[in-house]
């Protein structure tokens, strides 16, 4: 019996353990191959997830995969849902350097995050490894 007992206790969290849908966030949007500053951005993601959540994207400077300083982003409150499609428009500041004026490692890079509500503790993210191409306004 408790053999039993344990083999369905065993199968039924398996079972809901697949069912369960993951917290997830990404890109939908192909990154442009140049940005333009003094423009915007428009960024498509899409996400799952179980309970309201706060989304942020964001541009930052970055040396190499360690964080400089913010460029532009935003963020905001979302609910549960399952491949739930959105978008943001980040502005590229006028005053940003061009990547190309950019020096050693230092590069641009887009992000976008999943954090729970109310402690804004991370849940899921997206981190492209291609730097975003910030050039200057013709």
């Amino acid at each position: 019996m408790k053999k039993q007992l344990f083999a369905l206790l065993l199968f039924l969290t398996i079972s809901f353990a697949g069912w369960a849908q993951k917290p997830t966030i990404s890109f939908t949007s192909a990154m442009p191959v140049a940005t333009e500053i003094g423009t915007t951005l428009k960024v498509n993601y899409k996400y799952t997830a179980t309970a309201d959540t706060n989304i942020y994207c964001g541009i930052n400077l970055q040396d190499d995969w360690t964080w400089v300083s913010f460029v532009g982003g935003d963020g905001k409150k979302v609910t549960a849902g399952t491949d739930v499609e959105g978008s943001f428009d980040i502005l590229i500041p006028k005053g940003t350097k061009p990547s190309s004026d950019l020096k050693d490692k230092l590069n641009y890079k887009i992000n976008i995050e999943m954090k729970s509500l109310p402690d804004y503790t991370w849940i899921a993210g997206d981190y492209p490894a291609t730097p975003l191409n910030i050039v200057s306004s013709k």
